[in-house]
């Protein structure tokens, strides 16, 4: 999970971000994620989405975060602001991202 952390540069973003938001996509997996599992989860993909410049690993981060909207109350409240604040300037793979959530 550090790993995933220190990561800064977008092109190496995108596939740790893709990786964690296919083995989040098995509802299986979820299960057996610990409350700590899933916020250190929810941490990089916050961290993703506030630092990338690109779509794609927004998008991965955003879908990824999707899953645990439900985990903690302010989790859904802080994907809204961010969708509202980036929309306007987005580019059209994140619009679309933001329609498959939706």
């Amino acid at each position: 999970m550090e790993g995933a952390l220190q990561q800064k540069n977008d092109s190496k973003r995108r596939p740790f971000a893709k990786l964690l938001y296919h083995y989040c996509k098995n509802k299986t997996i979820r299960k057996l994620l610990s409350h700590q599992q899933i916020d250190w989860i929810v941490e990089i993909c916050f961290g993703y989405m506030l630092e990338s410049q690109k779509a794609a690993p927004m998008g991965f981060a955003l879908k990824t975060l999707n899953f645990f909207k439900n985990h903690h109350p302010w989790i859904s409240e802080e994907i809204q602001a961010f969708i509202e604040k980036k929309l306007p300037n987005s580019s059209a793979g994140f619009r679309s991202v933001v329609r498959q959530i939706s």
